[in-house]
């Protein structure tokens, strides 16, 4: 079935818009035209990817070019309307359509172009998605550490900072950006930002974009595709621990993470319901004696009863393994939507979380109804960057 949009392609030369509301927003209408929001399209246009959070934005934009995202920004100013950027719509907080009601959404769909040119530097779109770039990156071989998720957009995933698994060897996904083009808050359009063009924007943005600026393409320095992959793991079942044995697996990892372990080696922490948990991670190398090396003072500290895995794989295949039960292309996949309550904290090793702590927290863990993971990352050698 075609949207209403498709039969009047006169209407989209600027943007695409679903909503207007009558809230004093007359040059939206007056600029591109407008959808009511009453249309059946409209609330599918804004859904939330944490349902729990679930705002109403004045308006949703498709802009397909910087200078659409330029006259969308002076326009929303113009109507007092706060601004929220859409890269994948993965936001936990669902900042992506705005945190709160009444936000003009500007949707970076149409910008998913992913390149990788002769310096092995690739030009990536803002609304690229985690697993396309994961696929397109290794035609030519090539990898950068972004995190696991297909469905995450890479705008607010690099803006914010962007972990992943190879994220020991190659630092953040912020740390790889060696240039942007960008709209500005006050609607200038910049093209080839780099740190040597304006070094105090360069840095605002990648921490803080969404303060300050719209990013409609990435240029990567992107890394040689690992080889081989071995990933690991160590995992409890249900019933063998209690809390205080999940606790030792916890200041194990916590331990190991915060020493000097070899940049190759990933790291990640998970516990369950019913009292399971589980160490996994991934080693980006072949040598699979170096491996058991540089886990046996892991298992020196971990309590008996685990079963114990390593499983050889290619780059992607890491990549596969780590996205689940969805596919890495996610072109023309609908958008996955959950209900959940987040929060994240950040310990620095020099002041590890107690093990009573962790016990106290496991067994509140126990006692809660849930089909979800508590889950935790270490990434020791990011202090070094």
């Amino acid at each position: 079935m075609l949207r209403p949009w498709s039969l009047a392609p006169a209407l989209l030369t600027l943007l695409r818009i679903t909503g207007i509301r009558a809230d004093g927003s007359d040059c939206l209408a007056s600029l591109y035209g407008s959808v009511n929001a009453s249309s059946a399209y409209f609330v599918g246009d804004y859904t939330a990817y944490n349902l729990r959070l679930q705002p109403i934005p004045a308006a949703v934009f498709y802009p397909t070019s910087p200078a659409d995202i330029s006259s969308a920004i002076l326009c929303a100013q113009s109507a007092g309307l706060a601004v929220a950027v859409r890269s994948g719509g993965h936001s936990y907080a669902s900042y992506s359509i705005g945190g709160t009601d009444g936000s003009l959404v500007i949707d970076l769909g149409a910008f998913r172009s992913i390149v990788v040119h002769d310096d092995n530097t690739a030009s990536i779109g803002g609304g690229a998605k985690l697993g396309n770039i994961a696929l397109a990156l290794s035609y030519s071989e090539r990898a950068i550490p972004h995190g696991t998720c297909p469905t995450v957009g890479v705008g607010g995933h690099t803006t914010g900072g962007g972990f992943g698994e190879p994220g020991r060897m190659w630092g953040l996904m912020l740390d790889n950006v060696v240039g942007m083009d960008v709209v500005m808050a006050n609607g200038t359009i910049v093209s080839g930002l780099t740190r040597d063009l304006d070094g105090d924007l360069f840095f605002a943005i990648l921490g803080c974009g969404s303060s300050f600026a719209v990013v409609t393409s990435f240029r990567f320095k992107t890394y040689a595709m690992p080889q081989a992959v071995t990933h690991y793991g160590f995992t409890y079942d249900s019933g063998i621990l209690d809390s205080s044995g999940i606790a030792q697996v916890f200041s194990a990892y916590q331990t190991i993470g915060a020493g000097d372990v070899v940049p190759e080696l990933g790291m990640g922490f998970q516990v369950g319901t019913g009292g399971s948990c589980f160490i996994s991670g991934n080693f980006y190398g072949s040598d699979q004696g170096a491996l058991d090396g540089i886990l046996q003072p892991l298992k020196d500290l971990l309590p008996g009863g685990y079963k114990e895995d390593k499983t050889p794989m290619s780059w992607i295949g890491s990549v596969v393994n780590y996205a689940g039960t969805g596919p890495l292309n996610t072109t023309g996949v609908p958008d996955i939507h959950d209900t959940f309550f987040a929060k994240s904290i950040i310990t620095p090793s020099g002041s590890p979380i107690p093990a009573s702590v962790m016990e106290s927290f496991f067994d509140y863990l126990a006692d809660t109804q849930t089909s979800t993971y508590w889950f935790g990352e270490i990434h020791p050698s990011l202090r070094q960057l």
